[in-house]
């Protein structure tokens, strides 16, 4: 994000001489960082993109609330995330005006709610328009996240606002790592903030330099931090270190994809009816039990209780594991308890 130095992200200081070189150095960042893509809200791609244009539904037959994603997807993507349905589009990918080889191109998809007027499905759906629900009344962050990896395979996106898209990603701890590029402006008091109605979360400096009088600042989200403060004495996190020191990117991703995997199992059993004391629910138990064991740390029986206690304590492992059904969460807990009492 490009940002004033007193930390806002909209306002009329974009467009002041100041933020010239500014906004050359964010764009030359933007277009260098691999991504499958780019996330706005709905302001943000109104004022890029469409430019106020709406279609007059009554043209267009309304559809079923469901997923709608044609097959063959690929490319570099446009999420918009457009709570109500209120975006007009006249194409399915983005056309910049100026060519822009960030932009031009670029598939648009729509993440919506279930808040939406179903002729406007209809109107994507004519214009062969992707979209996800992830949400009855507002958008859930990780649902979404969570539909655009497994239903359409992407993996990193850019973040790019406005205020309230960026605090909605921030609350919800979905932020990997921040590129600042702060212009050597003031903002006024009405501008808005990076991230609207932000939570207390702890960031990393990994980078920082100065280009053309230009402050270029990089962050990453303290996740290992917090589990060190948490676990850091304990042998089965010096154990974990030392088993993932080599992973790369795409080991991590095998072996998080495959604990992810042992849930859904466990969503699949609930689904079809075994009690969490079941042979079958106690199979997957300790086939869980062993997965930890070969790829993290060895799961003990006493870690095992524990980590089936904070799969429903600790919200943010809750709404992962719930991701496969709701429920999930607190059935594998269920028969953890069980297993570790025999």
């Amino acid at each position: 994000m490009v940002t004033s130095i007193d930390g806002k992200v909209t306002g009329e200081f974009l467009s002041s001489s100041a933020c010239e070189k500014t906004c050359e150095i964010y764009y030359d960042i933007n277009r260098n960082t691999k991504s499958n893509g780019f996330i706005c809200g709905r302001v943000t791609m109104e004022s890029s993109f469409t430019g106020g244009y709406y279609p007059d539904l009554s043209a267009y037959e309304p559809k079923e609330k469901t997923d709608f994603t044609p097959e063959n997807l690929s490319g570099f993507y446009a999420v918009a995330f457009d709570t109500n349905g209120k975006l007009g589009w006249k194409s399915n990918r983005i056309i910049d005006p100026d060519g822009d080889p960030g932009y031009d191109g670029t598939q648009i998809i729509e993440v919506l709610s279930e808040n939406v007027d179903e002729r406007y499905l209809g109107y994507l759906k004519d214009l062969e328009i992707p979209y996800i629900f992830a949400g009855k009344d507002k958008i859930d962050v990780e649902l979404a996240l969570f539909k655009l990896k497994n239903i359409v395979g992407i993996d990193t996106l850019l973040l790019e606002g406005g205020s309230i898209i960026n605090g909605a990603f921030q609350r919800a701890n979905a932020i990997d790592e921040l590129s600042l590029v702060v212009a050597p402006v003031v903002a006024d008091k009405d501008d808005k903030p990076l991230f609207m109605n932000s939570t207390v979360r702890d960031f990393e400096l990994t980078n920082s330099y100065v280009k053309d009088g230009v402050l270029v600042m990089n962050y990453k989200n303290s996740y290992d931090k917090e589990v060190k403060q948490r676990f850091g004495n304990t042998d089965a996190y010096k154990e974990h270190a030392e088993k993932t020191a080599n992973y790369t990117a795409d080991k991590w991703q095998e072996v998080n994809d495959g604990l992810m995997s042992v849930f859904a199992k466990f969503a699949e059993c609930m689904n079809n009816g075994y009690t969490a004391d079941s042979d079958e629910t106690q199979a997957l138990v300790k086939e869980l039990q062993d997965y930890i064991t070969d790829n993290y740390y060895t799961c003990t029986n006493e870690i095992l209780a524990g980590l089936g206690l904070m799969y429903v304590a600790d919200e943010r492992f809750k709404n992962n594991i719930d991701k496969n059904g709701n429920g999930t969460a607190d059935f594998v807990s269920k028969a953890i308890k069980v297993y570790c009492s025999k």
